[in-house]
């Protein structure tokens, strides 16, 4: 069985928290690094602490940085109808997460798709990602694509035609376990997808939303940590950890009830169900 190279805090999981706070969260975990999205960097380099705080802060308990969510790849960054708080958390152009990466020394990009179903060709989508690959190439870092069911780049067949097609040694796929199981689970496609190409895990469990349910409201509100929910975690990790190398994985977790523990514990919560999930020894 196949290990994940490191292990990641997503900011959904601890989105409530201080950025000293989520670092803190992080470290109980036992997790290698953070991902931030490039709003929740911005509050922390404004709080007085600056990037050069910022990073030391990291620094300091060994916890290296990411960049969780860039839009400006595709010509559209948000979606029709989309409310102050949704362009305030992804309307930013590759130029000034680009910034971000340089001034904090993040390690990684995810790309997400921001816009509404069919309203960028294809063609459109693959030469955007491989131009934000090639940004992030001359960094040395990688670009991992995320699909959502409920934006533009649907499920995992879009995502991984868009990686094929961009032909980028750099670029990868997010494999968002509540997004997968929302979207098909398709897991012959994933079983199939070629081994040079980094698949990494964000972990969620949950429940199967019904039809005709609001799938933003669910995915933001009543994820459960893995382990916890009815999702057949167990079937994706089983594909997933028989490649040949695995690349990040991490837990994201939007939860009402995770929201309101603090720091420590909720460290202690992620860390310990991540690590079961991925059958894993503790910290």
């Amino acid at each position: 069985m196949t290990t994940p190279t490191e292990l990641i805090m997503w900011e959904g999981s601890v989105r409530t928290l201080t950025y000293r706070e989520q670092l803190e969260a992080t470290a109980e975990a036992g997790f290698d690094s953070l991902a931030l999205t490039p709003a929740a960097f911005l509050t922390a380099i404004n709080s007085g602490l600056g990037a050069t705080g910022v990073k030391k802060a990291a620094d300091d308990r060994g916890i290296g940085l990411h960049l969780d969510t860039v839009t400006g790849w595709a010509p559209i960054r948000v979606p029709s109808g989309a409310d102050d708080a949704l362009v305030a958390r992804f309307d930013f152009t590759v130029e000034q997460c680009l910034e971000l990466v340089d001034a904090l020394d993040l390690r990684s990009l995810l790309a997400v798709a921001v816009f509404d179903h069919d309203t960028v060709p294809t063609d459109t989508l693959v030469r955007g990602f491989a131009d934000l690959c090639d940004a992030a190439l001359t960094r040395e870092i990688p670009v991992n694509l995320e699909f959502m069911p409920f934006w533009g780049v649907p499920d995992l067949a879009a995502a991984w035609n868009i990686v094929e097609r961009a032909q980028k040694p750099n670029s990868g796929l997010m494999l968002d376990t509540w997004h997968f199981a929302h979207s098909g689970q398709d897991l012959a496609l994933l079983a199939g997808i070629d081994e040079d190409v980094t698949v990494n895990l964000q972990l969620a469990d949950g429940f199967q939303a019904p039809d005709g349910a609001d799938l933003v409201e669910l995915t933001l509100h009543t994820r459960d940590l893995p382990g916890q929910g009815s999702l057949d975690l167990e079937s994706v990790l089983e594909v997933v950890q028989k490649r040949r190398s695995v690349g990040t994985a991490g837990p994201e977790v939007f939860s009402d009830r995770l929201d309101t523990e603090s720091a420590q514990n909720a460290g202690r919560l992620l860390g310990a169900s991540t690590r079961r999930a991925l059958g894993i020894d503790g910290n």
